[in-house]
């Protein structure tokens, strides 16, 4: 009698008091569903619930997983670089990504296998550096003439346009300071301190690379050589943006050190040159925090005013 009473109270007219009743068991119960529907259907891991929802959510969530998972699998086949599923999103987000993005995105990945490769292995790169430099001094000289002639055209002064010069005694020297840090210590590995707790535990500072450097810089093309060298001895991967009056000789430098790095045992990526001259660039670059580890400005205070203001 009571039974039937409830009943047609529930179909005729509800009180106030047993309708919010039934909202608030209808709320707790589908809310919860929901929300592990739809991390399931954005590509998220299914964490099992059961400890932190009601019965009736846990199986309208694991019910909808399994409905859902087949059409995932026919609707969103894309998978990342590394094999990771994607979402449309993610893959678009991708698909539009700046080159900018992409240059630190490489160098990032090669900066984990980079940072374990053994000293022989960083030594025989930067020598094979330095030989591609010996080896290609016409390529080079002919790119350098390039900026030379558009610095000219522009009315650079003298003291700029010797700054941009790459003879063959530059280039040699440029080469020589490359295998001259194939000879130096690796510093990967260094144990600068070393202590033991007062517990007993014993405790060492060691020195690790720092990941993925950035480099802006000016007119010197003997930069790009530099720091290219010294960032791959040290277990770091490279971006660099050298300044718009070397742009030719930037780029014919670091494909050449790219090049023959990587076919001297360097993870693909390790050397990164931004080609455009745009200074966007330069803000996109500072924005990739979660990419690029450090940057550094080497060039004139107003450069270097320019890059810390950004």
């Amino acid at each position: 009698m009571k039974l039937s009473r409830y009943s047609s109270r529930m179909a005729g007219g509800t009180s106030s008091g047993t309708r919010m009743l039934f909202l608030s068991i209808m709320i707790g119960s589908f809310l919860p569903a929901l929300s592990g529907l739809l991390s399931y259907v954005r590509g998220q891991e299914f964490i099992n619930p059961r400890r932190m929802l009601p019965p009736g959510s846990y199986i309208i969530c694991r019910f909808a997983a399994r409905q859902t998972a087949a059409w995932r699998t026919r609707r969103r086949p894309e998978r990342g670089r590394a094999g990771r599923r994607f979402t449309p999103i993610q893959v678009r987000m991708e698909q539009h990504m700046s080159p900018v993005a992409e240059k630190a995105q490489a160098a990032r990945a090669a900066s984990h296998h980079l940072a374990v490769l053994p000293t022989e292995a960083k030594n025989k790169a930067l020598s094979a550096m330095a030989a591609a430099l010996s080896d290609n001094m016409a390529v080079i000289e002919a790119a350098n003439r390039r900026d030379l002639d558009a610095g000219r055209g522009k009315g650079l002064a003298g003291a700029m346009l010797d700054r941009l010069l790459l003879n063959r005694k530059r280039v040699e020297l440029m080469a020589a300071n490359l295998r001259t840090m194939a000879e130096l210590d690796d510093p990967v590995g260094t144990v600068i301190k070393a202590w033991t707790a007062p517990n007993g535990m014993k405790m060492s500072r060691v020195r690790t690379p720092i990941g993925v450097i950035g480099i802006v810089y000016e007119a010197r093309p003997n930069v790009t050589t530099d720091t290219a060298g010294l960032c791959i001895k040290a277990g770091n991967t490279i971006i660099l943006r050298g300044g718009s009056e070397a742009i030719h000789s930037n780029s014919i430098l670091a494909k050449l050190l790219s090049e023959a790095g990587t076919a001297a045992g360097l993870p693909p990526g390790a050397i990164q040159f931004i080609e455009t001259t745009d200074r966007e660039a330069v803000s996109e670059l500072l924005g990739l925090a979660g990419l690029i580890d450090l940057v550094i400005a080497r060039g004139s205070h107003r450069l270097i005013k320019a890059v810390t203001e950004a």
